[in-house]
């Protein structure tokens, strides 16, 4: 892992000091810091690609936008956003798995960027948290993998081609 370019860099934060120090153990190249989503440690329009791993459905809830607006300050043109997390069916929450203090959230966090016409889902997979298989038994075990793509260029065309009727 993390050796096909040895000219990309490569970032993460985490809020936990023992995340941070049990990650950059396992992996040297990477520039590990502890920090949250809703203050990212990088300048506007400097990432590349941006990838948000199973942290969102644990992200307060007041702090969503600040986070949407976050990674979108961060992500170059042209850049991708990729989000794996708990993908079910519709949005709920219930208590977190490791901690009874804690709710874990839900819902497909893909519509923060997908309501702005630069942003567009390019790839999407969901699978069964437990088996990694297509077929799910239960909305609670239901992950996906989402890739969108900024793309400042095509958001707003000059001229809209419009070929249905008004009603």
């Amino acid at each position: 892992l993390f050796t096909a370019n040895p000219d990309i860099r490569y970032f993460g934060i985490d809020p936990s000091q023992a995340a941070i120090e049990a990650g950059t153990k396992r992996y040297s190249r990477l520039n590990l810091s502890v920090g949250t989503a809703d203050a990212l440690p990088h300048d506007d329009r400097s990432i590349d690609i941006l990838i948000a791993g199973f942290c969102l459905y644990l992200c307060d809830r007041e702090d969503l936008f600040k986070i949407a607006c976050e990674c979108d300050r961060v992500l170059r043109p042209g850049g991708k956003i990729v989000i794996t997390d708990f993908l079910p069916p519709f949005p709920y929450k219930n208590q977190y798995h490791h901690s009874a203090d804690l709710l874990s959230y839900k819902m497909d966090y893909a519509k923060m960027f997908l309501w702005n016409p630069q942003y567009q889902l390019i790839e999407r997979k969901i699978v069964d948290y437990t088996s990694g298989h297509a077929e799910i038994d239960k909305p609670d075990d239901q992950i996906g993998l989402s890739v969108l793509l900024k793309s400042t260029e095509q958001m707003y065309p000059l001229s809209p081609s419009f070929t249905g009727k008004r009603n």
